[in-house]
């Protein structure tokens, strides 16, 4: 008795609000579909580092621009904070090798 009064409100309550099941309908098929897309494929770990090595991947390097700088056997504050120069590159990357 119980099975088919639940039957009788449930199937009221969907038709009574389409647009809310609808709704819940349309985010249980983008979930399901979402998780067999990620279980399925390679996987989020794969496309991840497949978009890394496409900005840059091992090739990407980063460099620090130092607020002080040895200027003359002095320190003095770094003039430019906004532009890199070759010289800072190539430093940057001697000291990385070394």
């Amino acid at each position: 008795m119980k099975i088919t009064e639940n039957s009788i409100v449930g199937l009221t309550s969907i038709f009574t609000n389409k647009l809310r099941s609808f709704l819940t309908m349309l985010g249980i098929v983008i979930g399901v579909a979402a998780g067999w897309n990620c279980s399925n494929r390679r996987g989020p770990k794969t496309l991840i580092m497949e978009e890394d090595e496409k900005v840059g991947g091992r090739t990407l390097f980063i460099i620090e621009r130092h607020s002080w700088i040895r200027k003359d056997d002095r320190w003095m504050r770094n003039p430019s904070r906004e532009y890199l120069t070759r010289e800072d590159a190539r430093l940057s990357i001697a000291g990385s090798v070394s």
